[in-house]
């Protein structure tokens, strides 16, 4: 009897071992490697019938690629519905086009930290993913390795550490949030990497180490704050920064940038304070500026030798004055577009002025040439030069300037003559005040240049030097301590 129980309770002890075993082995829907060192068995995957796709093992993942004609990538769980991630600790990367456009992809992802690199298009368009955690020791984000992930949320975290964000690499993620801090190990922010991730309402932090911010790299995101570009910046990218209508206050360029590219700023609408422009920028590009909204004084470097066509258009609530660059020859097409301005200074090499340049309905009030008469587009023509009330004024004595019946062009015209009267006056807004002893005070301390007018009325205490001497003597001037300057 005993026998009989013991065989019985041994079949019965095999059959639910077999029974679990068969359940355990249905459970796995498929598997297979995916690996990229040796015969690529390093790396294991298996998708269970929960939809649950885990990646395991040491190691490198393999690289997939992308078949344009059947518009398809041939990565093993391409159709097999694999809607939660999990990649252990142990895998270094994630391949090229490792989860291209898989739209059954959802949830959070949370990458393990001993992932080093993120492959190129490896999250292109998954569109489920809700959520991002990027590994510590990740050095690359390849191009295009979260592009359209549309509704990712919640911020973005980039690790200290990170060397490279390439191209697209999450462009129009539209539902990031907060601030992006980019750390100091990132040298080169490649083109488009953040383009319209319009989500992003907080401040936008450009650490030290940022040498290079590539084209439309930030362009259409919702960054508040003020805008700093770090001193180490030498190349900002065409529209990098275009309609960021979110930054405010002042822009201070770093010195050291060459080219400001064309509409790099432009449509940054919430951009209200000064604008300054190291003198190391040699040129200006098509509507680098237009459609903000700078209100103090403009002042241009002589460094730069070309301004771009509409470069500072539709300035609509600018106050200041505008002091252009001594060497520059023409004023191209719509520069200073609708710009409201009371009083602008001619440079002497200027020979052109083309359409549109200072007019618009807030266009120059008074312009005053110092050389010879430009050509210029009447004041008759529907994209004159200058808005059809603008007063000209043209240098005394000046035989090159032809005027019938006080018109030049269409324009009212007025000689005028540098006076002892008007000593003191550097801005040349007519008034002698603390402004002009502000100018002489960044004069002196060599952050921009004067004209040869501006040389010659700022030194109002006749020692043949701009300094803060001057700049004192025009304060005491302007609070009625001196009637008048001793030369």
């Amino acid at each position: 009897m005993k026998k009989v129980l013991s065989l019985t309770t041994f079949i019965f002890f095999i059959l639910n071992i077999s029974i679990f075993a068969f359940g355990a082995e249905t459970d796995i829907l498929d598997s297979g490697y995916c690996g990229a060192e040796g015969d690529g068995t390093n790396l294991e995957w298996i998708l269970t019938r929960d939809n649950v796709l885990t990646i395991s093992g040491k190691g490198a993942m393999q690289d997939y690629t992308y078949n344009p004609t059947t518009s398809t990538v041939n990565y093993p769980w391409m159709w097999k519905q694999a809607m939660h991630l999990i990649i252990e600790d142990g895998v270094t990367n994630v391949g090229d086009y490792a989860f291209y456009d898989n739209y059954y992809l959802r949830g959070s992802i949370v990458l393990p930290d001993s992932i080093e690199t993120i492959g190129e298009a490896a999250f292109y368009n998954c569109t489920g993913i809700t959520s991002l955690t990027l590994p510590k020791n990740l050095i690359k984000i390849k191009d295009y390795a979260f592009y359209f992930c549309k509704n990712l949320q919640g911020a973005l975290s980039i690790p200290y550490g990170t060397k490279e964000i390439g191209y697209c690499a999450f462009a129009s993620c539209k539902k990031l949030s907060g601030d992006l801090v980019i750390p100091d190990t990132v040298k080169k922010i490649d083109i488009s990497a953040f383009v319209y991730c319009e989500g992003f309402k907080g401040n936008l932090v450009l650490s030290e180490g940022v040498t290079e911010i590539g084209r439309s790299a930030f362009s259409g995101c919702g960054f508040t704050g003020n805008l700093i570009i770090p001193n180490n910046v030498k190349k900002i990218g065409e529209e990098a920064f275009k309609d960021c209508s979110g930054f405010s206050g002042d822009l201070y360029l770093p010195k050291g940038i060459e080219v400001i590219n064309d509409e790099t700023f432009s449509g940054c609408s919430n951009l209200k304070g000064i604008l300054v422009i190291p003198d190391t920028v040699t040129s200006i590009g098509y509507r680098a500026f237009s459609g903000c909204n700078f209100k103090k004084d403009l002042i241009i470097p002589n460094s730069v030798e070309s301004i771009g066509e509409y470069a500072f258009a539709g300035w609509t609530r600018f106050n200041g004055i505008i002091m252009l660059p001594k060497n520059i020859t023409v004023i191209e097409k719509g520069t200073f577009y609708n710009v409201n301005v009371d009083k602008v200074h001619i440079p002497k090499n200027v020979t052109k002025i083309c359409s549109d340049a200072f007019s618009g309905i807030y266009g120059a009030s008074n312009v005053y040439f110092e050389g010879n008469s430009p050509n210029v587009i009447n004041a008759d023509k529907s994209n004159s030069s200058f808005y059809k009330y603008t007063k000209v004024y043209y240098p005394f004595g000046n035989n090159s300037w032809v005027i019938e019946n006080d018109k030049w062009n269409g324009y009212t015209a007025i000689a005028y003559k540098l006076e002892k009267d008007i000593l003191g006056d550097v801005n040349k807004d007519g008034k002698i005040n603390v402004l002009d002893a502000n100018l002489i005070r960044r004069y002196a301390a060599k952050l921009i240049e004067f004209d040869d007018e501006q040389i010659i009325v700022a030194d109002v205490n006749g020692d043949e030097k701009i300094n803060v001497l001057d700049a004192n003597l025009i304060r005491r001037y302007a609070a009625k301590l001196v009637d008048k300057f001793p030369v």
